[in-house]
């Protein structure tokens, strides 16, 4: 929850440690205290979408609109952006899956493809974990359309074509994603 940074866990700890009084901490005094890092939450929106789970999905979304920022510039600084690169590192492991592939037993011109940033081979070991689990239930064709959700939501919130609200066009476009990767389809 703390976006890997060590620095915030410790202080999120501390909080903990204030808050429970030297009681045992549980998962409900962590939901109480911890206020989650914008990376925390972006995955658990993609872990929706990944899973199709459109309840789940709008849910993390509001919590992200909410958070502080006006809705326009959460879109456009925080949720797209990192919406795109889950969703590149998905494709990554995608690739990695096809082929049979780990990111430590890749063969190097498989690895060349990938882009500089973000790079699954470059993520730390329990991230690339948890995007090749994510990664395991979503196919290319799929991955594909959920990438067209996401440019159609950059341009429209840009101008670019027509648009609704912030929060609407963001809503239509995880319902998309949701629609496309919901499982039996």
């Amino acid at each position: 929850m703390t976006g890997g940074s060590a620095s915030r866990a410790m202080e999120e700890i501390e909080k903990l440690a204030l808050y429970t009084e030297r009681d045992p901490i549980g998962e409900a005094d962590v939901q109480a205290v911890v206020f989650p890092s914008p990376e925390w939450s972006i995955w658990k929106l993609v872990d929706a979408v990944a899973s199709g789970r459109p309840k789940a999905a709008l849910g993390q979304l509001k919590d992200l609109l909410t958070a502080g920022k006006k809705p326009e510039a959460a879109a456009l600084e925080q949720i797209l952006p990192m919406l795109g690169r889950q969703i590149r590192l998905l494709w990554q492991a995608r690739t990695l899956l096809d082929a049979g592939k780990r990111p430590s037993n890749a063969p190097p011109e498989l690895l060349a493809t990938f882009p500089e940033k973000p790079n699954l081979a470059k993520e730390p070991e329990y991230r690339q974990n948890a995007i090749l689990t994510a990664g395991s239930s979503i196919t290319a064709p799929q991955l594909a359309v959920c990438l067209r959700a996401l440019a159609d939501a950059d341009a429209a919130l840009k101008g670019m074509i027509d648009s609704q609200s912030t929060a609407d066009t963001l809503e239509t476009m995880v319902l998309r994603m949701c629609e496309t990767v919901r499982p039996g389809r």
